[in-house]
């Protein structure tokens, strides 16, 4: 009978984490689920070039933001992908991405119309926008 209630313990232990990891968004809880790391993202940028990542840049009129590792590591390497919401106004805007040393690897831009869209540096350093099911 005591064998049988830690059985019962320990599913309702499981459940309630996994749960728990389910509804706080866990990333690799939804990847093994859905395979997908990028959530609700409206913008991924999607690396399938030997060169490393280390920025994305957006640019609406006058301003800019920037995203990278606050650590100095690389954001995107080859076969990587990095989703990311837009901000009011960044409907339109343009992208850039730069290596580590802050070289431009390219630059494309985005109409976005509430689809998500996948913006990727090929192998051959040109870059593609593409919406989800294209």
């Amino acid at each position: 009978m005591e064998r049988n209630m830690g059985k019962k313990a320990l599913c309702l232990l499981f459940f309630v984490v996994w749960m728990w990891a389910m509804l706080s968004g866990c990333a690799v809880v939804r990847y093994l689920i859905f395979r997908d790391w990028n959530g609700d993202a409206d913008l991924v940028v999607v690396n399938q070039n030997q060169a490393v990542i280390g920025t994305v840049a957006l640019y609406q009129g006058d301003e800019s933001r920037v995203l990278a590792d606050g650590r100095g590591l690389a954001l995107l390497e080859r076969g990587e992908s990095y989703g990311m919401l837009l901000n009011e106004g960044e409907e339109d805007c343009t992208v850039s991405l730069l290596d580590m040393g802050g070289e431009e690897l390219g630059r494309a831009k985005v109409h976005y119309t509430g689809e998500r869209l996948y913006l990727t540096l090929w192998e051959d350093g040109s870059i593609t926008v593409s919406q989800e099911g294209d």
